[in-house]
């Protein structure tokens, strides 16, 4: 080995090595929960499949904040969309979503049926909910690769900050008790 890839090699197992970035800590979940999905209009999931899902008074916070902060004033509910499925990781940092375009559907749960991607192991709970089994840890699930944190949380990939806590739901799980649908526009006038 050369002495370039040498020092190469001991930098990266150096990082190897490195401790695990501090998390924040995470919101504690009740027993019964509200989450929702955001989704492109015509986007389905399979029964078995995984869901990304935020708890719905979380989100309906987000908008709120946005609407108060100036993102996406009166008559701009593109610029207040993109701004809310940023925070989510659904869109990169320079996109420009029309709201019209995503829905918003909602589920009652038991946080038994939600787990969190995040490091750690699979099954320990952090805040009332386990940690996901690796085929539900897909970092790339539902996201852009700058939103996942590996924290159980997502971060807003247009200002790096910390966003909502993320979880995973199956859709067979999530359909149990019913589910209601919004289209993402409505969701953001105030109107779910």
């Amino acid at each position: 080995m050369t002495g370039a890839r040498c020092a190469a090699a001991l930098l990266l197992a150096g990082a190897l090595r490195a401790p695990a970035q501090a998390c924040d800590p995470l919101s504690e979940v009740p027993e019964k929960v509200q989450v929702a999905w955001l989704s492109p209009v015509r986007a389905t999931v399979g029964a078995q499949t995984p869901m990304q899902v935020v708890r719905s008074v979380e989100l309906q916070q987000v908008a709120t904040a946005l609407a108060k902060a100036g993102t996406g004033a009166t008559g701009d509910s593109a610029a207040q969309g993109t701004a809310v499925l940023q925070a989510l990781g659904l869109v990169g940092p320079r996109a420009s979503a029309d709201p019209a375009r995503w829905k918003v559907s909602f589920f009652d749960v038991s946080r038994d049926d939600l787990c969190r991607p995040m490091a750690g192991v699979a099954g320990d709970a952090r805040a009332g909910v386990p940690i996901c089994e690796d085929n539900q840890q897909d970092r790339w699930h539902g996201t852009r690769g700058k939103s996942w944190t590996g924290c159980g949380y997502l971060a807003d990939v247009k200002t790096a900050v910390r966003s909502l806590d993320v979880f995973r739901l199956r859709w067979s799980d999530a359909v149990r008790d019913g589910f209601c649908l919004l289209p993402l526009a409505r969701l953001l006038a105030g109107r779910g």
